[in-house]
Parts: C-alpha cells; structure tokens; sequence
C-alpha cells in the first residue's frame, strides 16, 4: 500500500513540528477506518459466507501440523523462519541508525521511504518476468538469499550511505 512508502517520511515530519502529530494523525486516520468500517454493507454474498465454522481447523497449530505433511513446506520453511528472524532488525532500525550513523528521524524516514518505492516498483513490474526465467523454487531461493545479503550489508555497514546498498539486495528479494 501507498501508506508504506509515505508514512514514514510524513511521520519524522510532522514530528519536528511536535512529537505528538504523527499519534493524533495516526488516531485520526484510525478513526476514519473505524467509521467506513462500521458504515459500509458488507459485499459477500450469502451462498459464499461460512456456515459454521470448524474451531479445531481453524486452530493455528493445527494448521501447522497439517502443513508440516508436505515436503516442500519442510524445505522452506526453515530457511523462511530465519529470513523473518532476521527481519526483527528492521524494529530497531531507528535506533540502530541514529546510533551508527547519527541519522535523524527524517533521513531515517526517507531512507525508508526510497527504500519502499524500489520494492514497489520491483514488486509491480519485474515478478511477472522473472518467474518465466528461474522457476519457482529459484525464485524463492534467491529471495531467501538476496534477504540475507541485505541483511548482513547492514549489519557491516560504516557509512550512512552503505545502507542504501541494502536496498539492491532487498529488491531482489521481491522476486
């Protein structure tokens, strides 16, 4: 979503203005979802609306045990686990940065801002062309190593200006 890309150059904005006007854009902008939320007609039909629901299928750990039966989810979820393990880094990217690097809130925001434009422009354009050149199981391969790339760049980076170096492996990500 377009929210992604702005809000985080909007918010260190609106931050040097006072602290607390990205909170109050945030509950308004909660407040407004609420009000659509509660006012639209719900659109599903009703041939296509769950009768009743199965409570032990829905459970998440069932789910898990049935998806553990198929090989494939075993090959890559592990390697899955550890790439979103390493994305925990990305709540600390604030003050990892502003220590490292003495970035402020609005560098912070555009770094991250630019960097949401790029995986939208390679997530809108280039996932329909490359699966036609790498199979899936590629795709996810090198995803899954393009993330680690990303990840250990940032955590050997000296200069601010290496961190925009993440951002060509995380593209690649997208694929």
């Amino acid at each position: 979503p377009p929210t992604h890309i702005h809000s985080p150059a909007i918010g260190p904005t609106l931050q040097k203005m006072n602290v607390h006007y990205p909170l109050y854009l945030s509950l308004l902008f909660l407040g407004i979802s609420l009000c659509l939320a509660w006012v639209m007609a719900e659109s599903l039909d009703d041939k296509h609306k769950a009768g009743k629901i199965n409570w032990r299928k829905a459970n998440p750990f069932y789910a898990l045990r049935e998806a553990l039966k198929y090989r494939r989810f075993l090959l890559f979820s592990g390697p899955f686990f550890l790439s979103q393990l390493a994305e925990c880094v990305y709540q600390f990217i604030v003050l990892y940065t502003k220590k490292r690097f003495n970035w402020g809130y609005v560098t912070l925001g555009f770094y991250i801002s630019i960097t949401g434009i790029c995986l939208a422009v390679v997530q809108g354009n280039l996932r329909f062309i490359v699966p036609k050149i790498v199979s899936e199981n590629g795709c996810v391969t090198t995803g899954l190593f393009g993330h680690s790339v990303a990840m250990s760049v940032m955590s050997v980076a000296s200069k601010g200006w290496m961190m925009g170096l993440c951002i060509l492996p995380q593209v690649r990500t997208c694929f």
